[in-house]
């Protein structure tokens, strides 16, 4: 199998996952509102990268929200735009932390502050920040999840299919009559919880039907 990152594995696994919430005992027509946490993911897939970087890994909620009706075996879902925004804006600030834990860690070591290396710079605090990112990469990781975040879940939202509960406990998302994509389900009380097991990784999304 060819080895593939974990954030575009998370990335083309949601391709699969939100599409998905199913059941054989309780209908699935309807409007849900369903939540993905890909916090644990992230982090995790950074520190596996990085690991010197595991004491400065401490990602904000990484949740995404997501708009799906089921009505007559037909699927269609949109992804709440402020639920992007906001990973967006974590995610920016996390890595920042991040960076600016790496960075002070490494100041320590010519027993130097963070502040005191502002000060000498003769920068202002905001300047030597952005100096960080750039100097470490973090600025234009930034840049590319944004872009590559946005893309994935417009896509995302555009899409639609036929689905089908053939087995227990497995929902199948059909593309064409033939080509499908298998996942997990099961009922906790009223909501649905979908897991898909992907490259290294495991995923849920939590579904609640809306009234």
């Amino acid at each position: 199998m060819k080895k593939r990152s974990v954030l575009f594995s998370i990335l083309l696994a949601m391709t699969v996952l939100l599409t998905a919430c199913g059941g054989n005992k309780q209908t699935l027509d309807g409007n849900w509102t369903g939540a993905l946490d890909v916090t644990k993911q992230f982090e995790e897939g950074v520190i596996a990268t990085y690991p010197d970087l595991k004491d400065y890994v401490d990602f904000e909620e990484l949740v995404f929200v997501l708009d799906i009706e089921f009505k007559e075996d037909q699927m269609s879902m949109k992804v709440q735009q402020d639920s992007i925004d906001a990973f967006n804006a974590n995610f920016a600030k996390s890595m920042e932390g991040l960076a600016e834990g790496y960075w002070t860690a490494e100041l320590a070591k010519y027993d130097m502050t963070l502040e005191e290396a502002i000060s000498e710079s003769g920068m202002t605090e905001e300047d030597y920040l952005s100096h960080i990112y750039k100097e470490t990469g973090i600025d234009k990781m930034i840049t590319s999840m944004n872009d590559i975040t946005n893309k994935t879940l417009d896509k995302i939202s555009k899409l639609k299919g036929m689905y089908t509960t053939p087995l227990e406990n497995e929902l199948r998302l059909y593309y064409t009559d033939t080509e499908y994509e298998s996942m997990e389900y099961g009922f906790k009380g009223k909501d649905l919880n979908i897991t898909i097991q992907g490259d290294g990784f495991s995923l849920l999304i939590e579904c609640e039907k809306n009234k």
